[in-house]
């Protein structure tokens, strides 16, 4: 809390960039999931300031799921990817934040693609980026408009990476993500998000959780599709230490356990209890040894 209220009051400069830990939940962040840890609040911080959120929607930055490592920026083409392949040894994936600088990157023979709910912000990119582009007036040789060509197709190169998704077949979407879903959360994104289009959206999605759920429960024939559907479930441990019962009195926690015994047990004796001789010492017999072998 004390994060997201120091982050909220922040005033963003012309070059600046937040990321952290804030443990917060949005559909801003992660399509489906409900609001948590005042995660609306950041979510409207970074729409009023223009701290665009530059992570991966939808990518699970946490080993137990969901995305609640966050990173905000206002720096054109900046962008954060999760790398689970620089393993850091914490339940959070490493984050890789790439922070645009001065000349051409190198050309990356990779396919990405701009879905309908990243089309704002390619267009706002692209509009940024021109500012800086030649006019074309003031073009007047044939190596000045090759640089011009250069430079805009590196606008649109990095527009592109910024707004839109790698086409790799290595991206799956959750298994009950059905086009319904897809449907309802496009026209959620597209209306303004209104109140009426959330909750249609939410509907759709739990109802695709339950077909498929149910769907995955029915085909179950063996053990080992029976693993698959609860295996992922880690129950808590269900096994409680009993009360202590003290002068009627029954007692549960931890620490008034520990202070329970303490006072019935270890302090009903003093020194008046002790023995008057040691018997170990009375009873010990002398041994001779020899370091003679035989």
């Amino acid at each position: 809390m004390a994060m997201i209220n120091y982050t909220i009051g922040i005033i963003p400069g012309p070059r600046t960039l937040v990321g952290g830990d804030f443990n917060a939940k949005h559909d801003t962040y992660e399509p489906g999931v409900l609001s948590a840890t005042q995660g609306a609040t950041l979510s409207n911080w970074s729409q009023d300031t223009g701290m665009d959120f530059i992570g991966e929607v939808g990518i699970p930055t946490h080993r137990a799921g969901h995305v609640i490592d966050l990173t905000f920026s206002n720096i054109p083409f900046t962008e954060t990817v999760v790398r689970r392949d620089m393993d850091c040894g914490s339940d959070h994936y490493t984050q890789v934040t790439t922070i645009p600088g001065r000349g051409t990157p190198p050309n990356k023979r990779v396919g990405y693609r701009v879905t309908e709910d990243g089309l704002y912000t390619f267009a706002s990119l692209i509009e940024s980026g021109a500012y800086w582009l030649p006019k074309v007036r003031h073009i007047a040789s044939d190596l000045e408009l090759e640089t011009a060509t250069e430079q805009l197709t590196d606008l649109f190169q990095r527009a592109i990476r910024t707004a839109g998704r790698p086409a790799s077949d290595r991206a799956r979407s959750a298994p009950w993500w059905t086009n319904e879903s897809a449907s309802a959360y496009s026209l959620y994104k597209r209306s303004g998000k209104t109140l009426e289009d959330r909750k249609r959206m939410l509907s759709a999605t739990r109802k695709a959780k339950r077909e498929y759920w149910r769907r995955l429960i029915d085909s179950a024939s063996d053990d080992a599709d029976l693993y698959k559907v609860v295996g992922w479930h880690r129950a808590a441990p269900s096994l409680k230490s009993p009360p202590l019962v003290v002068d009627g009195q029954p007692i549960e926690g931890m620490r008034e356990k520990a202070q329970a015994l303490l006072d019935k047990v270890l302090h009903r004796y003093d020194s008046t209890d002790d023995l008057e001789a040691d018997p170990i010492l009375e009873n010990r017999k002398p041994r001779l040894y020899s370091s003679l072998g035989h």
